[in-house]
């Protein structure tokens, strides 16, 4: 519960304050493996659209993070999910 506490205080102080200065006719993503793809989640900010990446073969990322390559191994092992208000 905390964690969740601190990561929504982290977005809650930079991704909002940072999407406040967007101008009207600026199109937004917002991308992240913790992303919720949940729109009505952000019906309140100009965020036209939400990315992640799901997951598919469990061993594949347990491999990966054991291993630390990052990002790009772990969307080897992943599926691109998206939703997008364009």
């Amino acid at each position: 519960m905390e964690i969740n506490r601190k990561l929504y205080v982290l977005f809650k102080e930079r991704a909002e304050g940072f999407l406040d200065c967007v101008g009207p006719d600026v199109r937004t993503v917002l991308i992240g493996p913790s992303t919720p793809l949940v729109d009505r989640a952000f019906d309140h900010l100009p965020v036209h659209m939400l990315a992640k990446t799901v997951p598919v073969e469990r061993e594949g990322v347990l491999k990966s993070i054991r291993h630390g390559p990052g990002t790009p191994a772990l969307q080897t092992f992943g599926k691109k999910k998206y939703w997008t208000s364009l």
